[in-house]
């Protein structure tokens, strides 16, 4: 069996966002580490970003600015 060589992913999120999604996917029984890697496995699967966002143009630009102002 290959060997799987890991990398280290940091993000920085809101606090109140992080508990919140922690709750949520406790209670599905994932952890961060979990989410994230499906995550990749999809995006790298599909070739595309497999989560349909349902955020208003408005939402995404104070997303964005808020990261930028970092």
């Amino acid at each position: 069996m290959p060997v799987v060589k890991e990398d280290e992913v940091t993000i920085q999120v809101d606090k109140k966002l992080q508990k919140d999604v922690e709750r949520v996917l406790k209670n599905l029984g994932m952890t961060t580490t979990d989410a994230i890697t499906l995550l990749y496995e999809q995006i790298a699967r599909t070739n595309s970003y497999p989560v349909d966002l349902t955020l208003t143009e408005r939402e995404i630009v104070n997303i964005i600015g808020k990261r930028n102002k970092k």
